[in-house]
């Protein structure tokens, strides 16, 4: 494995300089592997590295001599210079030999329609090199450290209460995911994040307690279901408020509004991939959309998790939770390695159908899906909820907030399809005593006792009981409810 840059000799001084040096050894241990050297020195590499792991120090020349039959010189003057140089070189030849491993091995995984394991073999190869990075100096600049941080990871959905939970948003590199039962409405929540994000996602600052509003950003949706048609035509509707029903014959008007809409947005891409896709065949995709664009988006959307293969295709797909692992630690490295906002959707099983404490162990598929993701968030809502216009958040993971098990709800408007803030004094769920709040059964039956029957009430009473319903405002729609919030600045 010689050639002109790092013939035997040479390999043979890069191996006396860190015999030489201890310091030189343990800097470049993790990355020395016997198969990168020539085949003379193969031996005497593998018996220094388990010389050094069985006792915790470096072979002498004799032991050397003694074991592999090769003769060795020490430098005992080893100057600055030659150890930088020496780790340079070290750094250069690992990566050389780790890049030839992979393309040595690439034929046979070719053969076996193995293109995963080829590209995962030489991404790893290429960043083969020493441990410069010491990490974060805590102590230094802290103020800079959650400055950087909060500007450059944190975005909010736009949904204020989703937000307070998850400490001000969403993290890029992260992964959440959306979990409800069929038709629970886990696409259109997809959806309406992604339109938040392209619109400037509204939020409330923290030290102000002001509304204020993210800068756009650039989204891709991508559908392993919906065709990008239909896709496109939900969100004419999230986008103009009219009625699906009457997209086509208000035509004139839909397109007006979308285009003046867009003016003020970022990039919105809707992409169909075949289900059984991989993570490979994405990030294929938004390769091709940096060389178009000159830049990555700044979110991925996929709806849904489920539909997606793992890149290794000797994986048993019909084994769920081993399937689920690859597939999301594969979503989510993706997310970490190209640094931008993803956010999935996965099914629960049948035991969540119309339970709304809905849990872990309810996730269809694999546990592992839950393990792996940053955030999990279950959808629900009750027929009673659907007709008031309201959905339920429940946290069943929050990677960095106290966040888990707590509960959050959230307007829906049924004609535009968005979901939207409520206001803080409409129905706060999580205060006990709300007279809003839903009654129990026991309370209804109480209520029921206490209310007097026909023959029994007596006049004055009757005439009470119609006055207050008299001074009863009329029931406020969902629809009328988001056109008030909307004039008012609140959405």
């Amino acid at each position: 494995m010689s050639d002109n840059e790092f013939r035997l000799e040479k390999q043979k001084l890069l191996v006396e300089y860190i015999l030489s040096d201890e310091s030189i050894f343990q800097r470049c241990r993790n990355i020395l592997k016997p198969i990168y050297f020539d085949k003379e020195l193969q031996e005497t590499i593998g018996y220094i590295l388990k010389y050094s792991d069985e006792y915790s120090s470096l072979p002498t020349i004799k032991q050397i001599k003694v074991e592999t039959d090769l003769e060795l010189e020490l430098n005992t003057s080893i100057k600055i210079s030659d150890k930088d140089w020496t780790l340079k070189e070290i750094e250069r030849f690992c990566q050389r030999g780790a890049i030839i491993q992979a393309v040595l091995s690439a034929p046979d995984h070719i053969d076996n329609g193995d293109y995963g394991t080829v590209e995962d073999l030489v991404k790893k190869a290429v960043i083969v090199g020493l441990q410069k990075d010491l990490g974060t100096a805590y102590f230094e600049d802290p103020r800079g450290r959650l400055e950087r941080m909060k500007l450059k990871n944190l975005v909010p959905t736009g949904f204020h209460m989703i937000d307070k939970k998850l400490y001000g948003g969403i993290n890029r590199g992260e992964l959440t995911i959306f979990t409800g039962s069929s038709g629970a409405g886990k696409s259109l929540f997809l959806q309406n994040i992604c339109l938040n994000w392209v619109e400037g996602a509204s939020y409330i600052e923290y030290l102000s307690q002001e509304e204020e509003r993210h800068e756009p950003l650039d989204v891709v949706y991508i559908t392993l279901e919906l065709s990008e048609e239909l896709t496109s035509k939900r969100l004419d509707t999230m986008i103009t408020g009219i009625d699906a029903r009457e997209i086509f014959r208000k035509i004139d008007e839909v397109e007006l509004k979308v285009r003046m809409k867009g003016k003020a947005c970022g990039n919105l891409r809707i992409k169909y991939i075949s289900a059984g896709s991989t993570v490979n065949d994405l990030k294929a995709y938004l390769m091709e959309y940096q060389a178009q664009k000159n830049k990555l988006p700044d979110a991925l959307a996929v709806d849904y998790l489920d539909l997606l293969h793992p890149i290794n295709r000797r994986i048993n797909v019909s084994d769920l939770f081993v399937k689920d692992k690859f597939v999301t630690e594969e979503l989510r490295a993706l997310a970490t390695e190209l640094d931008i906002l993803c956010v999935t959707a996965a099914q629960l099983n049948r035991t969540a159908i119309d339970e709304s404490e809905q849990s872990q162990a309810m996730i269809a598929g694999g546990l592992s899906k839950i393990q792996t993701a940053d955030n999990v968030i279950s959808i629900y809502a009750s027929p009673a909820m659907k007709e008031r216009g309201e959905y339920q958040c429940k946290f069943l993971k929050t990677r960095s907030s106290s966040g888990v098990d707590s509960k959050v709800y959230l307007g829906f408007d049924g004609i535009s399809l968005r979901i939207y803030n409520l206001d803080e004094d409409y129905y706060n769920k999580d205060d006990e005593t709300s007279s809003n709040k839903p009654s129990t059964t026991a309370e209804i039956l109480q209520k029921a006792k206490r209310t007097p029957t026909t023959g029994i009430t007596q006049t004055p009473e009757k005439e009470e009981i119609v006055e207050e319903k008299e001074e009863l405002p009329p029931a406020e729609t969902p629809t009328e409810r988001l056109k008030r919030l909307q004039q008012s600045g609140k959405m």
